[in-house]
């Protein structure tokens, strides 16, 4: 079933964290970002965004799938607003909870220090966080009825409040 993630989904995910050192932490560890987005967007099985199967075979050492039917490799930023872009998925999710949280007053800068990326990069990715923010989706992604209840893997226990938060607060 296809389905949007509303940022209010997002801001509710992200209430969870009380500063922008407690998203840095958990957004840190690459695994722990990349357990969040693949539970945003498929809480129950892996879609291929190519041909719709359900059919797919992960690849741990590139983190990407690849799709048994159409033959074609996708990661879970593909269809999203961080495809085609070398920032980790980690600087996505703490650069989207720092616009949830001050989006008015958050500058280039600011993002620049706190990722530590430039500040080229640091506009473009403001730019893409702010118009999904006003479009109000964050990205449109494959999901199923059946929210997961518990989380398999080696998370926090904040960190796995906020992914059954996000999973359970869909429209």
């Amino acid at each position: 079933m296809r389905k949007i993630i509303f940022w209010s989904t997002l801001e509710a995910a992200f209430s969870a964290f009380a500063s922008e050192r407690d998203a840095l932490e958990c957004f840190a560890n690459s695994e722990q970002a990349f357990a969040f987005v693949r539970m945003m967007r498929w809480p129950e099985e892996v879609i291929c965004p190519h041909c719709r199967s359900s059919s797919c075979h992960f690849l741990p050492g590139r983190q990407v799938w690849q799709c048994a039917w159409c033959r074609r490799q996708f990661s879970a930023k593909t269809g999203t607003i961080m495809a085609d872009s070398a920032l980790s998925l980690g600087q996505w999710l703490t650069a989207a909870w720092m616009v949830a949280h001050d989006n008015e007053r958050l500058r280039v800068c600011d993002l620049r220090h706190a990722l530590g990326i430039t500040q080229k990069t640091a506009r473009v990715l403001l730019e893409r966080i702010r118009a999904a923010k006003l479009k109000g989706m964050f990205e449109i992604v494959e999901l199923s009825r059946n929210a997961p209840k518990t989380i398999q893997f080696g998370a926090t226990a904040e960190c796995k409040r906020i992914f059954l938060d996000a999973v359970g607060n869909e429209r």
